[in-house]
């Protein structure tokens, strides 16, 4: 959800800029960062607002192939799916059975293309998910509060070598 001044909202909003597009979501805008975003315009059209009706009440994570844009919920043990394309509900791309797996909290999601890894707020540590049958995958899970205390995870991002993770 973005903050602007007291207005919070459960919307994906596309924020453009002459070579680049932001995507942003969870993200508090403090009047200095609100400043800096103001050279970027809002795009209306992009934005992913049919978050509330699907069900997806708390995102707190997003990452997407170009095609489909899935959203991490921190209240429902799922990755909710959406098409890039004209930004509905694709259920049939979701991964639903975090909650079997223990993965009850996700705070922020990543795939390199084959797995998808799904950080858990609680659990300390990073669960694997295949991308081809959004099964487990167990032997390719981090233990982040292990390999380095990181037991608060909120986001992950890596440029396919390394993979970062967001401490709270």
């Amino acid at each position: 959800m973005i903050r602007s001044g007291r207005r919070w909202g459960h919307v994906l909003f596309a924020v453009m800029a002459a070579l680049s597009s932001v995507v942003a979501t969870s993200v508090l805008l403090p009047p200095s960062a609100q400043a800096q975003l103001s050279s970027f315009a809002h795009s209306a059209v992009n934005d992913f607002d049919t978050l509330d009706a699907a069900g997806n009440n708390a995102p707190s994570g997003i990452w997407s192939d170009g095609t489909t844009m899935w959203v991490a919920d921190w209240n429902d043990p799922r990755l909710y799916a959406y098409r890039m394309s004209d930004r509905s509900r694709d259920p049939g791309r979701d991964f639903d059975m975090l909650d079997a797996a223990g993965n009850d909290y996700s705070t922020g999601i990543w795939s390199d293309g084959t797995s998808m890894w799904v950080a858990d707020w609680e659990d300390g540590k990073l669960y694997a998910y295949r991308m081809s049958d959004r099964s487990r995958d167990h032997a390719r899970d981090f233990d982040t509060r292990a390999a380095g205390g990181n037991d608060n995870r909120q986001g992950i991002s890596s440029g396919g070598t390394t993979v970062w993770v967001a401490k709270g």
